[in-house]
């Protein structure tokens, strides 16, 4: 029911278990009844009132087809499938529905349906999260980890394995991921982790074939064990994309990038603060959310759009903005404490002379300039007008003699 790095809420069914043992005769009788009800109907020249649903199935179908195919992004096989399996399933419950032909059919598929029925049990989620169904039994595994056991699991790498479509009794079948964020831990040669303070944070670079993904990785703990330093980097992004993988070869810090260059006196951090963004309200043009103290509309400035939160700058000169603390609510009722706040890196740019704050990603740095990503992480274009001082300056704030740059 839910994919491969899907997500999943608080006591939300994440998948059913079959006691195959009473129910293969009934899903064999099942996909039985299927097959006729489609060929049956494939065949039929008269035209029927689900003619065009179904036409709208298959293209849909065909468009999602193609769009893997072209795109070939194996993170999203789990996704593809179910929405596949969607479909077939929705075209076949059409055909199910027109029993004018074969009444004692259609009657005897539904029985079959309301047995299955009987024999399914769901599972559910004891907390919300992403599920992986990928199993190695190091679950329990975390940043306090030996040398010795590191060299272990190094020495002894095994890709964690899709749980089998079989449930065993007392072994786990899925495992949900409540942290956003996650941990990489590696020791070093002294003199290599030399080139690594603690707190900063530096470009992580894991190549994956053809495929390289760039993310931040920030230094939270540096510890000397032996003639071994053991690094700990902390990351919040891209967790999805390697939840089947235990070990990953990689490489800290930039050695050589491309992109816009800009002073590194023109940064600025902002706040920012995450939020639900099943909690998001649109009203006209802007997005916003409802702050439960009036059930009033905010609007908010979002800088960071993710599948499942959105992260939005604080503007903590106004009172009437969302604020750490503050709890804001659903158009269907329920409630949430905005209670994260991170920062985000920027530049004020020139926008009709007023200071307009735009998000930057850092890929290499020197004494003196930055070097931005071109990705949607960098919000600056090139011509942009960036403020090279913006000391004192605030968003919004109306400039007049001000020192500004194009990189």
């Amino acid at each position: 029911m839910v994919g491969e790095g899907q997500n999943v809420k608080k006591n939300g069914e994440v998948s059913i278990i079959i006691d195959n043992n009473i129910t293969n005769d009934l899903k064999e009788n099942l996909r039985e009844i299927d097959e006729t009800l489609y060929e049956v109907q494939e065949k039929r020249i008269e035209v029927s009132d689900y003619q065009q649903y179904i036409y709208e199935l298959e293209t849909e179908m065909n468009n999602l087809i193609n769009t893997f195919y072209n795109t070939s992004n194996m993170t999203t096989i789990y996704e593809f499938r179910r929405s596949i399996d969607k479909l077939l399933e929705d075209r076949i419950n059409i055909y199910a529905e027109d029993n004018s032909k074969f009444p004692t059919l259609h009657e005897d598929r539904q029985n079959l349906v309301n047995q299955l029925q009987v024999y399914q049990t769901p599972i559910v989620s004891n907390e919300a999260g992403i599920v992986s169904y990928k199993i190695d039994g190091l679950e329990s595994l975390n940043k306090d980890i030996s040398y010795n056991l590191y060299e272990n699991i190094l020495m002894n790498e095994r890709e964690p394995k899709k749980s089998g479509a079989e449930a065993i009794v007392d072994s786990p079948i899925f495992k949900i991921i409540t942290d956003y964020t996650w941990q990489v831990v590696s020791y070093l040669d002294t003199q290599e982790a030399d080139k690594f303070r603690l707190g900063k944070t530096y470009s992580l670079s894991i190549k994956e074939e053809s495929d390289e993904t760039i993310l931040k990785a920030k230094v939270i703990e540096k510890i000397q064990e032996g003639d071994k330093i053991k690094l700990v980097l902390k990351l919040d992004e891209y967790l999805s994309n390697f939840l089947s993988s235990r070990v990953i070869n990689f490489s800290l810090g930039n050695t050589k990038a491309s992109g816009l260059k800009i002073p590194l006196k023109s940064l600025v951090e902002k706040n920012i603060l995450r939020v639900p963004r099943e909690f998001l309200v649109i009203n006209g043009n802007q997005y916003g959310v409802l702050k439960a103290e009036k059930e009033n509309f905010v609007p908010i400035d979002i800088q960071i759009n993710g599948t499942d939160y959105v992260y939005i700058l604080q503007d903590i000169t106004d009172k009437d903005s969302i604020q750490l603390n503050d709890t804001i609510i659903s158009q269907e009722g329920e409630s949430f404490k905005v209670n994260e706040v991170d920062t985000i890196q920027g530049v004020y740019v020139i926008n009709s002379r007023y200071a307009d704050f735009k998000k930057v990603k850092i890929l290499l740095t020197n004494e003196d300039y930055a070097i931005l990503s071109n990705d949607s992480e960098t919000a600056l274009k090139e011509m942009d007008q960036i403020i090279s001082n913006p000391k004192g300056i605030d968003e919004n704030q109306l400039l007049k003699n001000m020192d500004i740059q194009n990189e």
